[in-house]
């Protein structure tokens, strides 16, 4: 009788340390499965993250690229705030982080303001742009013959808007006369010494 109840209780005692192997495996595997989880998590987490910085700074650079370029067609933006071509507010000047380049009597011929950003190819700058002004005249240039303004997206991703004159008023304005003629009749004319 003493076999007879022994041989099933080592049965159990194989089948229990059997199951025990094999259920070894399985946690490992199932560590793996868990620590594999957990770095797609990690993974998807960071690029969700990388996803998100990328689309606040293209936000940035399109708010930034909107306060460059004014509402009317070539026209300076809300960044150039009291600049303006021909007329300028001196204390807007004090405050504007641009550049100014002044005529003699001191307003403005041209003002131009970086985008600052890292925007590769100024594509930002240039579909702002050509959503509030339309298609630019040639390589990101937009002409207002009716204002003689001019805009332009230079390689560095800054707006410069300037005035231009048409060719036939530009060579008016040459002074051929003075061309050959002695000094004194410049410094008469002119009012200046030229060296």
């Amino acid at each position: 009788m003493l076999l007879v109840a022994a041989v099933p209780f080592g049965l159990a005692i194989r089948d229990t340390l059997s199951d025990r192997d094999r259920d070894r495996p399985r946690d490992v595997d199932a560590t793996r499965l868990d620590v594999a989880m957990q770095q797609d998590v990690a993974k998807a987490a960071a690029e969700q993250e990388r996803a998100d910085r990328r689309a606040a700074r293209e936000r940035l650079r399109d708010e930034h690229a909107r306060a460059l370029v004014g509402t009317a067609f070539v026209t300076p933006g809300p960044i150039f705030e009291g600049v303006a071509l021909g007329r300028i507010d001196p204390a807007a000047a004090a405050r504007f982080t641009g550049r100014i380049e002044v005529d003699a009597a001191g307003a403005p011929l041209a003002i131009d303001h970086d985008l600052a950003d890292d925007d590769p190819g100024c594509s930002t700058l240039a579909a702002v742009a050509a959503r509030t002004w339309g298609e630019p005249a040639h390589d990101h240039v937009w002409l207002d013959l009716a204002t003689h303004h001019r805009a332009s997206i230079d390689p560095d991703c800054g707006l410069e808007l300037a005035m231009f004159q048409d060719a036939a008023d530009w060579v008016a304005a040459l002074p051929l006369a003075a061309v050959g003629a002695p000094k004194s009749a410049l410094e008469q004319r002119y009012g200046v010494t030229p060296d």
